[in-house]
């Protein structure tokens, strides 16, 4: 019996430093991924408990909590709503609610780099733009908004009040007459006859 207790004991290891190294880094891979993991999953969630509180103080026009609600809801890994809106285009919007338009138009030009194919966000730039005085940047969002989506009301709308702000009376008037005039709002009739009057002058 001793024998075969020595036998074994003095049996030499037969493992290698490459499988020692092996074995670590395996290990050493599946603990990093768990633990990435388990913070993504918790960066989600708390990323959609906050987003909720974006929209909550966003509707009763607390834009200053709004602002600080987007702040911990944005991260590297979760930087849109289950939407797919980007959190930075409601943070914009906020500090445009409060007049605070470069850091608006900063934040906005943020969610467009990371996504250039967002209408909101593209009709939201135009309208700081605009409020900027930046009139050709702003019909230029307006328009790229409009190659999106032709029919989209809004921007359609706001490219006809950056074209009159603009002194493009033409423009304006022409942009004007490609919105649904069958449905027009309450200054269209109004708005039409005035650009008449100024492109007629």
């Amino acid at each position: 019996m001793m024998a075969i207790v020595l036998a074994v004991y003095v049996k030499p290891d037969t493992r290698t430093n490459n499988d020692s190294k092996l074995f670590w880094g395996v290990n050493l891979t599946i603990l990093l991924l768990t633990l990435f993991s388990v913070y993504y999953a918790y960066t989600y969630v708390k990323s959609e408990f906050y987003v909720k509180k974006v929209y909550e103080a966003s509707k009763v026009g607390n834009h200053r909590k709004a602002i600080k609600y987007c702040d911990k809801a944005y991260s590297v890994f979760t930087n849109t709503d289950y939407n797919n809106v980007p959190i930075k285009m409601f943070r914009g919007v906020a500090q445009m609610k409060l007049n605070n338009l470069q850091q608006a138009y900063s934040d906005l030009k943020s969610a467009y780099n990371n996504f250039p194919y967002q209408i909101a966000v593209l009709n939201n730039l135009g309208i700081v733009a605009s409020q900027l005085h930046e009139y050709n940047d702003a019909i230029a969002y307006f328009k790229q908004s409009l190659y999106l989506f032709p029919h989209y009301e809004k921007s359609l709308s706001n490219m006809v009040i950056a074209y009159y702000q603009n002194k493009e009376y033409e423009k304006a008037y022409i942009a004007l007459l490609n919105q649904d005039s069958e449905k027009p709002n309450k200054q269209y009739k109004d708005f039409k006859k005035g650009l008449e009057k100024l492109i007629n002058k």
